[in-house]
């Protein structure tokens, strides 16, 4: 029924049947453009805000990366710094080990120099020991020689205070025998002769002529053979003889001698 209305249509009125139906399709069209034009603005809008929202979580995943590589190149700029500084403290390091190593080499030079004088000395010290030791010899022998000597002066003290023994009992004896000879002598001179004033150039010889004395005489002969001596210088003589006896042994000087004669000891 359809397909007759249409015939009918076409074959009854065909331009304007045609035209309406080129409005209605052209309305149509334009419909379908206007509603696939709003369609693909709200499709266009909603991938805008897509792309903006991408590219906004991309500028905000970019920012993040480049946060992280900003923390990443800022952490790595200080490892590099504590590696530079790590670096110039092992190098500093490095010196004062090159520093130690060369004091300690001076020191070993130095010690291998004391070493070396100490060796020195210990063999210094070693050759002394035998110089000591050969020394030590010979104080032996020099000791035994010594004892010997000792043991010899021992024996002459011995012998000697035998002598000075002897000695004593003679001085003791010569000094009683000269006390006599010069009181007698001087009795004589005073009294016998009456020769006061020529006392001091009065000689021995003079003396024995002029005497009548053979005891004076002859102890005069015996005790003064110096004949051109005056009884002054004679009398001198003997006291002090006597005095340097006495005094070497021990004995006690005549007091009388050292005032008369003035004599010292």
């Amino acid at each position: 029924m359809g397909s007759d209305l249409q015939q009918l249509d076409y074959e009854g009125d065909g331009g304007e049947s045609l035209y309406s139906q080129l409005a209605y399709l052209f309305f149509a069209v334009s419909l379908m453009c206007i509603c696939q034009r709003l369609n693909l603005q709200d499709l266009w809008n909603k991938k805008q805000d897509l792309w903006n929202n991408r590219a906004d979580s991309k500028m905000d995943s970019n920012r993040t990366v480049a946060d992280a590589a900003l923390n990443q190149a800022t952490h790595a700029t200080g490892e590099a710094t504590r590696a530079v500084q790590t670096a110039v403290g092992a190098q500093g390091a490095a010196q004062a080990a090159q520093d130690t190593a060369n004091a300690a080499r001076n020191q070993a030079g130095l010690a291998q120099a004391s070493a070396t004088a100490a060796q020195a000395r210990a063999d210094a010290a070693h050759a002394q020991a035998d110089d000591a030791t050969a020394q030590a010899g010979l104080a032996r022998d020099e000791a035994g020689a010594a004892k010997r000597a000792v043991n010899r002066l021992r024996a002459e003290v011995r012998v000697l205070k035998r002598r000075i023994m002897h000695t004593e009992l003679a001085a003791a004896t010569w000094r009683a025998t000269w006390d006599k000879i010069n009181v007698r002598v001087r009795n004589h001179l005073y009294d016998e002769l009456d020769v006061r004033r020529h006392y001091e150039k009065q000689t021995v010889s003079d003396l024995l002529e002029s005497t009548v004395d053979n005891d004076l005489r002859d102890l005069y002969k015996l005790l003064a053979p110096v004949k051109d001596r005056t009884v002054l210088e004679e009398e001198r003589s003997r006291a002090e003889r006597c005095v340097r006896i006495c005094s070497c042994l021990g004995l006690p000087v005549p007091t009388d001698l050292q005032d008369r004669y003035k004599i010292q000891e």
